[in-house]
């Protein structure tokens, strides 16, 4: 892929050229080309099952201080970059969502279930009932080999469409590898004002950082329990700026039963919604942005910030109450 001066293409290697020598060569174009892999990146998280799934339910919006009435709320737009949606589901249907797949028509659709709890929660906290109206919903997933999958490019091309409509927050609860196309067009969207609340991965506490959680233009969410306590899968480290509920979180399926899911992805739209809250308050640079909610947030783990749990886990009910 390369982003010449904004625009996005998807090129094959020449035969008998490896894909580095294929990369250098486009690199070496002039200082507007950005050109990398296109890597695939993924929504992981679980549903627990068995002795796991008799662990108490909680409220994660208890947990938060969110509060009930939503008197603060600001009305900023907030999309979502994810799998599709079903819209039958009973969190969903009546909302008034629509999905913008930025996909190829011709790949596979991917499953709707994790779009679909990411998006319930966004919708719970952003809390008016015309919430709906404030939520846009980018698919950017294919199934591949019975995965769900986004590659770079179709991240890159997300990012343009929530630009596109107005967004001022964007949520993305997929994670990969570090990629410069990614990297550019998250820079530039970030340096335009949106702020984006990413996932900070499910893949162990030794694992290596992951991405676009571990951009500095990115806000990057880990997982905590009912007790306030660490997920224990999700991805620790210097990049950790926040947690959010992500642990046991109570949510229905499309039956309407109640299972418990768990992942760092389930976590960053939390802290999204947290975001909205601000509206116009919200600070208009990167830094400001982060500082905002880390002086609302309590303080978990060693005094300050740490690589577990960031700066805690924000309290929504002191935007209303600063």
């Amino acid at each position: 892929m390369t982003l010449p001066q904004g625009r996005l293409m998807r090129l094959v290697a020449p035969p008998r050229l490896s894909i580095e020598a294929s990369l250098g060569r486009l690199r070496a174009l002039g200082p507007g080309v950005v050109a990398d892999r296109n890597h695939r990146y993924r929504a992981r998280y679980r549903t627990m099952s068995g002795a796991a799934a008799a662990v108490p339910s909680f409220d994660p919006f208890a947990l938060m201080h969110w509060p009930g009435d939503q008197a603060c709320a600001g009305d900023a737009r907030v999309a979502m970059i994810d799998t599709g949606l079903d819209l039958d589901h009973p969190d969903l249907r009546g909302r008034g969502l629509a999905v913008v797949r930025v996909v190829d028509a011709r790949r596979r659709p991917a499953s709707t279930e994790h779009g679909t709890l990411v998006a319930a929660i966004l919708l719970r906290g952003l809390g008016a009932a015309g919430a709906g109206g404030r939520l846009i919903a980018i698919d950017a997933f294919h199934r591949r080999d019975g995965v769900d999958e986004a590659e770079a490019f179709d991240l890159v091309a997300a990012i343009d469409a929530a630009m596109e409509r107005g967004a001022r927050i964007v949520n993305v609860s997929v994670a990969g590898p570090d990629n410069d196309v990614l990297d550019a067009a998250g820079s530039a969207a970030s340096a335009r004002g949106a702020v984006f609340v990413a996932a900070a991965g499910n893949d162990g506490p030794a694992a290596r950082p992951l991405y676009p959680a571990a951009y500095g233009w990115a806000i990057a969410v880990t997982a905590v329990d009912g007790r306030s306590e660490a997920y224990r899968r999700a991805n620790r480290g210097a990049y950790i700026d926040l947690a959010a509920p992500g642990v046991g979180l109570p949510l229905p399926d499309r039956s309407g039963r109640v299972r418990l899911r768990s992942g760092t992805s389930f976590a960053a739209p939390f802290v999204a919604a947290a975001l909205a809250n601000y509206g116009d308050r919200l600070p208009p640079a990167d830094g400001e942005r982060l500082a905002a909610l880390a002086g609302i947030a309590r303080d978990l783990g060693q005094p300050g910030r740490d690589d577990i749990f960031g700066w805690g886990l924000p309290q929504v009910d002191r935007l209303c109450n600063p």
